[in-house]
């Protein structure tokens, strides 16, 4: 056989598969380093001032810049990248679609008639539309199994979308000598116990830590095939989460994205990695 038959028989096909093979592998390389994204869901103001004809004219969205900047500082944004997620019911699914993973930030009362209670008159509600898209949004990323961390309010909004109920006022309702709710989050402070069988543990490694506080609602009646996995001493919920998950989910009463503590910023970092590495 000729070096012409041997070259065109042998090292043509040879050459041309193991040049496929590096393309596969360097295309498969570019999806795995694919920057992973991160949606925080706003808050949605209804201008009261305005005429009712004019008032969808001048609603506006808002968030707190620490709800970004303290998962920036702790996640490697190499890796993460963190978009805003305006209140827009009618992009719940490409939303679910194109988010890695998703917090529920904190915000005023969810309105008692999503959990079948007359409100109390205390409650100070938040918009409906805030309500019915994260109740929509929620139950759409636990069926894609995405990483979920509900923060306060978006602790609640988890139980709720799984049937749970609130406390709507802790004080009138529970006998207590520990303040919850305070203005300053880093002035107000208590203990809560934690389930050694839970992913709060797992991340923290304490059965026993200090948090912020701020709120005068919580996790009350627990939802479908949820579990409270941290408890305040005086048995108040403060953390949730899902039986037997596969992926994070994972709610707290308390706020960490505020950083008072390396357990905070733990957290945090814990949420992150299970994004990146979803």
């Amino acid at each position: 056989m000729s070096f012409k038959t041997l070259f065109f028989v042998f090292v043509i096909p040879f050459v041309s598969v193991l040049l496929a093979f590096s393309l596969f592998l360097c295309f498969k390389c570019k999806i795995k380093a694919r920057t992973k994204i991160i949606g925080v869901i706003s808050d949605y103001q209804v201008d009261e001032s305005r005429p009712d004809n004019l008032r969808h004219l001048h609603d506006y969205f808002k968030l707190k810049n620490r709800w970004i900047a303290s998962f920036t500082k702790v996640c490697d944004t190499k890796k993460a990248t963190f978009i805003i997620l305006p209140v827009s019911p009618e992009q719940v699914d490409n939303f679910a679609n194109l988010v890695d993973g998703i917090v529920f930030a904190g915000g005023q009362d969810i309105d008692a008639k999503y959990f079948g209670q007359v409100k109390h008159p205390t409650t100070d509600t938040d918009s409906i539309k805030r309500t019915e898209f994260e109740l929509s949004i929620a139950k759409k990323m636990i069926a894609r199994k995405k990483p979920i961390l509900g923060i306060c309010r978006g602790a609640q909004i988890l139980n709720v979308a799984n049937g749970g109920d609130i406390i709507q006022d802790i004080p009138s309702y529970i006998k207590t000598d520990i303040i919850h709710s305070g203005e300053i989050i880093e002035k107000v402070r208590h203990s809560i116990n934690i389930d050694k069988n839970s992913l709060l543990y797992k991340i923290l490694g304490k059965e026993k830590i200090d948090v912020n506080s701020a709120h005068h609602q919580a996790v009350g009646k627990v939802g479908d095939n949820l579990k409270i996995t941290a408890k305040a001493p005086d048995s108040v919920n403060e953390a949730i989460e899902l039986n037997n998950a596969d992926f994070f989910y994972l709610g707290v009463q308390w706020h960490p994205e505020a950083l008072t503590t390396p357990d905070d910023e733990k957290i945090l970092k814990a949420f992150c990695d299970a994004v990146v590495n979803s």
